[in-house]
């Protein structure tokens, strides 16, 4: 199908995810086919959480609150939480006084000091506190650097400090922040902070983000109205590397590439921006993969791959002309795919003084002139027969001939049966 305007095109492709709609072909943002669900397994029946689930539909399981990821059925880690028993999910509490059924919900983001209460709210457990604003249980009050005598002492025990030579400090997976709040009045969850692996997780310093696998081109982007909640997004000089059908999947921001020659890491930068045909080489620079069956050459700041099937999906006439088709042969819409002027289908075809011969079925082809009278020179039998009649051929010596049972016409522009 035709490209589309490409910041349409991922619109569209949100639709698709969060609607759930079905699509029947490709959709393509720019040079790039983004997604073909047009072979897409249907989404499997009745899936409860834990269950094996449609990978490419993240809403293929049907309990309510579990999403697909990785291929189970799952609670969505952003907001909820399985249950003790492991057969539903809960919605996980935020701030301290939430409502609750588990201790589940409340320690899945306030800490492992806060419990479910009889009351059938979380509070924290006995030896912790709250902090300011409601989020978190601490024990202890000595932050990362601070002198310590037992990891009771630090801000965030167990989960996300420890004393360790006298000292307190981070534990794996958390950073202490870039300045350390001592005074009283300030926010006391200001200690340790988790480092931060997806798009959309909420954080509070840029290193959050950038320590984790989003790497050096994402940061805390504030958001909402008062733009106080702040999030882990890529730079605008950036693009989400997308692995797998979940968008819930650890991703890495990667720079942006500008021309062929620009650094890259991975075949995804380079074919984002100059389309299939292009990769990351052995020597991280974005080329033209010239390693293809049938190539990939550099035109217009794009790697075009060179196309040998009439039918072939192009971009542009050079595609076609430069593969076995040959200079007979061009680059446009597909009249028996045309249903509208925004859905029809590009391809190679051959122009209308030519015709198409295969050279390998189903590998390449060639675009050969056509005959226009008998006794045109022909190297194959397509040539003769697509204006001069089914009765005509090539002969041995490289001529259009009537066949043995025909003669040519007094014009020579067809044969006629010998009666």
């Amino acid at each position: 199908m035709t490209p589309m305007n490409r910041s349409n095109c991922f619109l569209l492709i949100t639709h698709i995810f969060i609607l759930n709609l079905t699509v029947t072909h490709r959709v393509s943002c720019g040079r790039r086919t983004v997604f073909d669900l047009s072979s897409q397994s249907p989404p499997l029946k009745n899936n409860t959480l834990g269950d094996p689930c449609n990978i490419l539909d993240i809403r293929s399981c049907k309990q309510r609150g579990t999403y697909c990821i990785n291929g189970t059925c799952s609670c969505d880690p952003r907001i909820g939480v399985a249950d003790i028993s492991r057969k539903k999910c809960l919605h996980k509490r935020f701030r301290i006084g939430g409502s609750c059924v588990e201790d589940v919900q409340c320690s899945a983001e306030l800490s492992s000091n806060s419990i479910c209460g009889t009351n059938q709210t979380c509070i924290c457990k006995e030896g912790s506190i709250r902090n300011k604003d409601r989020t978190e249980c601490l024990m202890g009050d000595r932050f990362p650097g601070e002198h310590c005598s037992s990891s009771k002492d630090c801000l965030g025990y167990p989960d996300k400090s420890e004393c360790i030579h006298e000292k307190c400090q981070c534990r794996s997976g958390y950073l202490p922040p870039s300045k350390i709040k001592t005074d009283t009045s300030d926010d006391r969850s200001s200690g340790c902070l988790p480092i931060v692996n997806r798009v959309g997780q909420k954080c509070m310093e840029k290193q959050q983000c950038q320590q984790g696998v989003l790497g050096e081109l994402s940061d805390c982007f504030g958001f909402g109205h008062s733009k106080k909640m702040k999030e882990c997004r890529c730079t605008k000089d950036a693009m989400l590397f997308v692995e797998g059908g979940s968008y819930m999947e650890l991703k890495t921001c990667y720079k942006i590439v500008e021309k062929v020659g620009d650094p890259c890491k991975i075949d995804e930068q380079c074919r984002n921006r100059f389309g299939s045909g292009a990769l990351c080489s052995t020597d991280n620079r974005c080329v033209c993969n010239g390693t293809l069956l049938n190539g990939a050459k550099l035109l217009d700041n794009s790697c075009l791959k060179i196309i040998d099937l009439i039918g072939g999906d192009c971009e542009h006439p050079w595609q076609c002309q430069q593969g076995t088709l040959g200079q007979l042969s061009t680059c446009t819409i597909s009249l028996s795919s045309f249903k509208s002027f925004k859905e029809y289908k590009i391809e190679c075809r051959c122009t209308n003084g030519a015709v198409g011969v295969p050279l390998v079925e189903g590998e390449s082809d060639i675009c050969l002139k056509k005959a226009e009278v008998i006794g045109d020179s022909c190297k194959h039998d397509q040539q003769c027969k697509a204006k001069l009649g089914d009765m005509s051929e090539c002969s041995s010596g490289g001529r259009c001939v009537c066949n043995n049972s025909s003669t040519p016409s007094i014009d020579g522009a067809n044969c006629t049966s010998v009666v």
